[in-house]
């Protein structure tokens, strides 16, 4: 009977051998190879010792001694195979890398301040809107004559601060050491007071002129249009000249513009600069 289960004990072992050779076979192509150095015990190593220590048992004629060698070895294999499994189907965790040592961002350079050009450049574009405001008959004498009145109080606040910033950029006329950062409020000043008169001349128009006078403003305003027009003869020309000198004294603070007149060819006494 020992023989019979001897020889059973041997089968088994083979069987044994050969599910762990195709068992680390597969597990060779499917998991990523280990260190050469790993030579720790392996379910084929406890199934090795189970087959090889079963045989020599059976050799020696004692077959319940091999029956529970195998078994025992048997158990140990499937339970390190198990083990094994599972601490391969977890993920490797991933070292930790370094923090990185943090980075000191420097500071943006401070933009440039404003130039005395940009300052000059800004005061150009407040008093072109004034030269544009002066060379338009009909926004000087039917929409905003107000606006020329220096006399009106918010016309007089935008003269006096465009004044002020002119005289500080005469002051300096290549900049010098003058502050263009002054300058640049200074202008402000003016085009925000230019801003609100502007605004308010549109709104009142001539309402704030008798019916004679706005009848005067018409008549100036086509006076004014027949000499830019240029169509008119010489008694035409004369005689709107003279049209002009006999109504603009009759309303106070509407005059005609240093620019315009110097188209018409007016004489000073035409009119006051305003």
């Amino acid at each position: 009977m020992a023989s019979n289960m001897g020889k059973a004990l041997a089968v088994v072992g083979v069987i044994g051998v050969v599910a762990a050779v195709v068992s680390a076979k597969k597990s060779g192509q499917q998991a990523p190879p280990k260190k050469a150095n790993d030579d720790g015990l392996t379910p084929r190593h406890a199934m090795g010792a189970g087959v090889l220590g079963s045989v020599i048992l059976f050799i020696v004629d004692a077959g319940g001694l091999a029956l529970a060698w195998m078994s025992g070895f048997c158990v140990l294999a499937l339970v390190m195979a198990m083990v094994s499994g599972a601490a391969e189907a977890k993920p490797a965790r991933k070292p930790t890398a370094g923090k990185k040592p943090a980075v000191k961002l420097s500071k943006p350079a401070a933009a440039p301040g404003p130039t005395w050009a940009d300052a000059l450049a800004d005061l150009a574009l407040v008093e072109g809107d004034l030269l544009a405001y002066e060379l338009d008959p009909e926004a000087l004498y039917l929409r905003k004559p107000l606006l020329q009145d220096s006399s009106w109080p918010p016309a007089e606040r935008f003269y006096i601060a465009l004044a002020r910033a002119r005289d500080y950029a005469d002051r300096y006329p290549d900049g010098g050491s003058g502050d263009p950062a002054r300058l640049i409020r200074l202008v402000e000043r003016a085009g925000k007071a230019w801003d609100t008169a502007n605004l308010l001349a549109a709104e009142q128009g001539s309402n704030g002129y008798s019916t004679e006078q706005r009848a005067a403003l018409r008549r100036i305003a086509r006076c004014v249009d027949l000499l830019l027009d240029g169509t008119g003869g010489p008694h035409e020309a004369l005689e709107a000249k003279s049209v002009l000198e006999r109504l603009l004294p009759t309303l106070p603070g509407i005059s005609v513009p240093t620019p315009l007149r110097n188209q018409l060819a007016l004489p000073a006494a035409a009119g006051t600069a305003s």
